[in-house]
């Protein structure tokens, strides 16, 4: 049986006395992908900074491996957790693999450095990411594309458990979204890594996905597997957006258009 790595029990968010979150709920298993999709406004972004405990809910709790996030200290927490934001600007003339290496940071002891292992660690990550070529670039002058997989070899390395993720093909072309996605894909069935992701493309979320959320206006609309939960009367009520869900080569998928 699948235990869950990660669990949302009637989780709330007030801002300002506007309720912006409302009575959240949903588990994570191990090795398994998790989507938050829904509308501009939905309360996507919230739910993910509630998650990664970087703000406080109003109401309700969010246990890891069982425990309450707000029992552990900020470095075990970040020794399981590690987060790929959607925007990030380099500043500094690091190379690709003292970046990657840097995600090591919260796994070492107080004025420690890195050691062989971590570092032969970062080597085999960005291998099996093909992006070794990489290693001696100055990250301020690789693309978008390499620059997104240079930041998940970070939180591989930085976290083997649980990986949360702002949108991870957003400013990506197509063939680069399709192969962080199923790069992600292959990390949770490889190295049975759970991961969250808050996901614009619904099509993305019914391929990619073992569990799905749909949210409009802070509340959760529809969750579950992604057949159930992405389906066209689901879009419309979160979207005002007919669909149509078709086969593909043997593959669900998602055709829009709009009323």
């Amino acid at each position: 049986m699948n235990t869950s790595i990660l669990e949302a029990r009637e989780l709330s968010f007030s801002y300002k006395n506007k309720q912006i979150l409302k009575n959240i709920s949903f588990k994570l298993g191990n090795s398994e992908i998790f989507s938050i999709i829904g509308p501009n406004g939905a309360g996507k972004t919230t739910l993910l900074n509630c998650l990664l405990n970087l703000a406080k809910p109003s109401g309700g709790n969010i246990f890891l491996k069982g425990k309450s996030v707000y029992d552990y200290d900020r470095r075990k927490f970040c020794s399981i957790v590690s987060f790929v934001p959607q925007a990030h600007k380099p500043v500094f003339d690091y190379s690709v693999e003292e970046i990657v290496l840097m995600g090591k940071n919260p796994c070492l002891p107080m004025f420690s450095r890195p050691s062989s292992k971590d570092r032969e660690d970062v080597l085999k990550t960005l291998d099996e990411l093909k992006i070794s070529h990489l290693k001696g670039r100055c990250y301020t002058q690789i693309s978008g594309g390499e620059l997104r997989l240079v930041l998940i070899a970070r939180a591989v390395v930085s976290a083997s458990q649980l990986i949360f993720l702002d949108e991870p093909a957003a400013h990506l072309d197509i063939k680069n979204q399709l192969d962080i996605l199923e790069l992600l894909k292959k990390l949770s069935l490889e190295r049975k890594v759970s991961i969250v992701m808050v996901v614009h493309d619904p099509g993305h979320a019914l391929t990619y996905s073992d569990s799905v959320m749909l949210l409009k206006d802070g509340e959760n609309i529809a969750y579950g597997k992604p057949g159930e939960t992405i389906t066209p009367e689901n879009i419309f009520s979160a979207y005002g957006v007919k669909t149509k869900i078709a086969d593909f080569e043997g593959k669900k998928v998602v055709v829009m258009c709009k009323i």
